[in-house]
């Protein structure tokens, strides 16, 4: 990538050479995509081509203030403020779609397409999303523990969907959701509402995964307990019997660690 982004460089240094100077779109087109190169090199790779990147962001600031093509300048201002590889695929293709509209040499059917394409998977996307609501319902947690924990199913799908866009994927969206509702009701019961003491009995029960251990533990931690037991079983269920994969050690051990890393930030709390 490295070779490629340099080589992109050079040869736009030479085309902005021969027409001495002066911005023209096809140059600022050429710097747009060298920009957008500079964002998929490898750490080590950023600091040689620093100042490399500096005169590509500079040039183009320069491009969009002069405003010679207004297409050109509001795809290049955007991608100034954030570039396009850390923004959340679909809502980027919404943006898109509109900005692609206002292109002097638009091609109306593959706009066409493109909004037939953004409807379709955004309708999958309600789908799944559905989905993952009834599942998190199901489980009683945001019910439960309405008193301290925040019910953040909505926030977490809307993250899974930000990883795994791609309509394909829709049972790890609607998985991933729950975990990371999962994650941050965990969160809420270590940091929010429980005591030391509970909370070392919670993390050893989850470091056994033993149902006998919450005997010991109050109502809303035998809730929490039970419905991230029995989701965990349930998910590595699911592996094997659709990829022959035990995936219930790893998804147990990885639990467990965070639960006492979050019992440890616990204790540091509570010793000030």
């Amino acid at each position: 990538m490295a070779m490629i982004f340099l080589q992109k460089f050079l040869t736009i240094l030479g085309m902005r050479k021969e027409t001495s100077g002066h911005a023209s779109q096809m140059i600022a087109e050429e710097f747009y995509l060298c920009m957008k190169l500079a964002f998929l090199l490898k750490e080590g790779e950023n600091v040689i081509f620093d100042d490399v990147r500096n005169f590509t962001t500079s040039y183009l600031k320069e491009y969009v203030k002069e405003n010679k093509d207004q297409y050109l300048s509001t795809v290049v201002s955007h991608e100034l403020e954030l570039p396009r590889y850390w923004r959340m695929p679909r809502l980027e293709a919404r943006w898109f779609i509109d900005v692609y509209e206002t292109r002097p040499d638009m091609n109306s059917i593959v706009l066409e397409l493109a909004k037939l394409d953004f409807n379709m998977v955004q309708a999958m996307h309600q789908e799944d999303m559905k989905s993952t609501s009834r599942n998190w319902k199901k489980m009683g947690l945001g019910h439960q523990l309405s008193s301290f924990a925040r019910d953040s199913w909505m926030m977490s799908f809307f993250w899974a969907m930000g990883m795994t866009s791609e309509p394909q994927y829709g049972h790890c969206r609607t998985m991933s959701g729950i975990v990371n509702a999962l994650i941050t009701s965990m969160d809420d019961v270590y940091n929010v509402y429980g005591t030391v003491e509970e909370l070392e009995i919670l993390t050893e029960a989850i470091d056994r995964w033993d149902v006998n251990k919450i005997d010991q533990l109050p109502h809303y931690m035998k809730i929490f307990f039970l419905a991230l037991y029995n989701f965990v079983n349930e998910l590595g269920f699911d592996a094997i019997k659709e990829h022959a994969v035990d995936t219930i050690p790893y998804l147990k051990k990885s639990r467990a660690d965070l639960c006492k890393n979050y019992l440890l930030e616990a204790k540091w709390y509570k010793d000030g």
